[in-house]
Formats: C-alpha cells, structure tokens, sequence
C-alpha cells in the first residue's frame, strides 16, 4: 500500500493507503460497502504483517500492527454498537458468537502491541517473531468469516440501516483505535448488550 502522512493520534503511521476512515465523515455511507473496505485493509495489513514477520522487518512490523489498531478500532466500535444489536433480532447466537470472536481479536492485537512497541530494541529473538506470525491466522480468520455478515445485512430494514450510518459516523468521527475503544468504552457497550437482553427475557 502507498504511505500516508501520520495521523494526529498514532505513533507509526506511514503504512495504509487510508487516514483511519477519517475522510469518510459526512460522507454518504454505505454500511456494506463499509464492512468490506474495512476487511479489505485489515486483510491486506494482517497477510503484509506476516511477511514483515517473515523477514523480520521490524519497522515495517511496527508500522502495520499500529495501522491495524488504528482502522480496526472503529470497525470494531460501529459493529459492536450498531450492526451485531440489529443481527441480534435476526439470530441471537450468531451476535454472542461474533462478540467471542472480537475478544480474541482484542487479545491478539494488544499482544502485537506490546511485542512490536517496545522501545530501545532493534533485534528480536526468533520466537517473537514466531508468536506473532503465529497470531495472524487467528486474526485472519476473523476477518474472513465477518466478511459474511453482507448477506446477512441485505435482511435490515430501513431503520436499522439509518442507525448503523450513525454508529460509523460516530466511530470514524471520534477515531478510537482498537485497543483505546477497548480500554474506554467496550465495557459500557457490553453492559448494554446484558441489558437488552434481560429486557428481552424478562
């Protein structure tokens, strides 16, 4: 992918062709359309990380693993706020399911986080490398099966897509990464889920 000036709230940043979805603010969004460029990118930068891995390529390691904290943090915020509670009418298991999912994908990042970010090192031992090339299928993997959530989007109403134009708004609005929204806001969005669905069984 071409470089890209840094943005304001990332430390590595010349990887991605994209400023964080940004730009897409105010713009005529199509919640489909969304999901795919998102597993797009996160596709692309994960199956490039493993090659940095590969080659041990540090830098361009660092700068990828922040790429992916950075797209993934809204994607994950409009999914978890605004498309997984409308999937949640059509099939209840297949929500908890994808939220499962979102968890490992969590713990995934934020130990390529802590592997690639430490300072004053500029030589890894070969199971750092290994363990995170090791990560990448199960972050792979996630992407994959997500992706196949378009067809299951075709079955929203009006409604719930006007909604879910809201939740990316809002997410690419506020530019949360990945490990940031995790840290400062999925609690509260979680307790809401248990909410709803003790309304819903009550």
């Amino acid at each position: 992918m071409p470089a890209h000036p840094p943005g304001e709230d990332t430390e590595f940043l010349p990887y991605g062709d994209r400023h964080l979805g940004k730009e897409m603010v105010g713009q005529i969004l199509d919640p489909s359309k969304e999901l795919q460029e998102d597993h797009r990118q996160a596709r692309d930068g994960l199956l490039d990380l493993l090659k940095a891995c590969q080659e041990r390529d540090l830098k361009k390691a660092r700068e990828i693993v922040a790429f992916i904290d950075a797209v993934a943090g809204p994607h994950w915020r409009w999914e978890e706020e605004g498309l997984y509670p409308a999937l949640r009418q059509l099939s209840e298991d297949l929500a908890h399911s994808l939220l499962r999912e979102h968890d490992e994908v969590i713990e995934g990042v934020a130990r390529l986080t802590e592997l690639f970010k430490r300072r004053g090192v500029s030589r890894y031992a070969p199971t750092d490398w290994a363990e995170a090339a090791g990560l990448v299928p199960r972050l792979l993997y996630h992407v994959a099966t997500c992706d196949g959530l378009v067809i299951m989007m075709e079955k929203l109403g009006e409604d719930e897509l006007f909604s879910l134009r809201q939740a990316i708004f809002l997410a690419r609005h506020q530019g949360l990464t990945l490990l940031e929204w995790a840290r400062q806001r999925r609690e509260t969005t979680l307790l809401q889920w248990e909410e709803a669905h003790r309304r819903q069984t009550a």
